[in-house]
């Protein structure tokens, strides 16, 4: 009797969570790749067997797309903001740019006679930190702005069941997981 206990608290706890854990349910954002139109976001319909159904964001109709077409399929988990690596990475491109920028415009101001000149370096570091700065602030900007966080849905079929023996040979239950 304890053996087939077990397999039902088995069955009980981990059959449930395998099954939420690896599916998106309708109403869900999703993104679909498939190669006839690329890669595409819209509301999940319905997640069947062999067939996504799909509103794909700008359409009125529902898609039918069979799931072996399908090459990945991910689900948006919420949003979030890339304010810090935005802004670093604006600002390194533009005090990059700007330092380039600088120097080159500073490149020839000694070969003039009767200006006054401060040199390529002086040139490329208020470059850098003019466009720098620039660069920043519309990283910062650009990283105000929430993008999807996706999760990848295996498109490989669970197979859960549950293996109780033939006649003969013994009792007991079991649950076979195949991944």
């Amino acid at each position: 009797m304890r053996p087939h206990l077990a397999a039902l608290l088995v069955a009980l706890f981990m059959v449930p969570a395998v099954l939420v854990g690896q599916t998106a349910p309708p109403g869900s954002r999703i993104r679909v790749t498939d190669p006839r139109e690329g890669t595409r976001v819209g509301t999940l319909v319905q997640l069947a067997a062999d067939t996504l159904a799909v509103r794909f964001d700008g359409r009125a109709d529902d898609a039918y797309l069979p799931l072996s077409q399908v090459t990945r399929l991910d689900v948006s988990r919420g949003t979030e903001q890339h304010i810090l690596s935005r802004t670093g990475l604006g600002l390194l491109i533009g005090a990059g740019v700007g330092a380039a920028v600088g120097a080159a415009a500073d490149d020839d101001c000694g070969s003039r006679s009767g200006e006054f000149c401060l040199g390529e370096g002086f040139g490329a570091s208020v470059g850098a930190v003019l466009l720098g700065g620039l660069g920043g602030v519309i990283g910062f900007l650009v990283g105000l702005a929430p993008s999807d966080k996706w999760e990848r849905v295996p498109l490989e079929q669970s197979r859960i069941g549950f293996v109780t023996p033939r006649r003969g040979h013994g009792g007991g239950v079991g649950i076979a997981l195949a991944f």
